[in-house]
């Protein structure tokens, strides 16, 4: 398949500006943004239906960017319109079931993204720059991906599987348009969680331990806004061992 997609985001109007906000009455109005995407991909299957494909590839132009930004004081937040990005990348997947032995099923996927601004903007003379040229969009890892394997067996004349779930994101920042989200480094992310269960006519006995490494990723970030406040992180749930009865009713 091929496609081309755009999209948008109407302009407005930022009802608080002038000399004593020190946010010039040039920013009372911001521009729309609009994003022009195209992309190419496809997916099949092979081996009588045991092996399923798929990639594909885009590239995006992402056009006046709208963010929001502080004053030359850092008190006030208003809204204008950054530079231009460009993005590409491209997504990879592949499953299998019942290819390698039968019950078991295997599965990978793999993004990876690029990105960047390409232009220098700056929103008053002589502050910092709004966003460099080569600067990349933030809190936009560029490789993630995932494994999955799950075994489904006969145990005691009882329907039995196993299943193992590990994915990754890279490291990332905070880091925003004039600093004003801070610039703080997002750690790399890698999870695993592991599965087991038997089923006894409509009820299942499961056990699981998801975050096997009792991992403490970074999923949402944000940055203080002054020195008297702190970071605040969301994150998942520690390593977690737990037991689930699942019991079915029919009609």
């Amino acid at each position: 398949y091929a496609l081309r997609s755009e999209g948008f985001r109407f302009g407005g109007f930022n009802p608080f500006v002038g000399p004593v906000l020190n946010i010039p009455l040039d920013f009372i109005k911001f521009d729309p943004d609009t994003l022009v995407n195209y992309e190419i991909g496809a997916k099949g299957a092979a081996l009588g239906n045991r092996l399923f494909y798929g990639g594909s590839a885009y590239f995006a132009q992402w056009d006046d960017v709208q963010t929001v930004v502080f004053n030359s004081t850092g008190n006030f937040a208003f809204t204008t319109n950054a530079p231009s990005l460009e993005a590409k990348g491209f997504e990879l997947e592949v499953a299998s079931r019942d290819l390698v032995l039968p019950g078991l099923s295997l599965g990978a996927n793999f993004a990876f993204t690029e990105n960047e601004f390409t232009e220098d903007a700056r929103v008053f003379p002589g502050v910092r720059l709004l966003v460099a040229k080569g600067d990349h969009l933030r809190r936009t890892p560029r490789q993630t991906w995932a494994l999955n394997a799950g075994y489904d067996f006969k145990l005691s004349g009882r329907d039995a599987y196993v299943r193992a779930n590990y994915w990754h994101r890279d490291s990332n920042t905070t880091k925003g348009f004039n600093g004003g989200d801070g610039d703080i480094l997002v750690p790399r992310q890698d999870v695993v969680n592991l599965s087991a269960g038997v089923a006894f006519g409509p009820t299942e006995l499961k056990l699981y331990v998801n975050n096997l490494t009792d991992e403490r990723p970074w999923l949402q970030v944000f940055p203080a806004t002054t020195p008297t406040q702190a970071d605040v992180v969301s994150t998942i749930r520690p390593r977690t061992v737990g037991v689930q009865l699942t019991r079915r009713f029919g009609l």
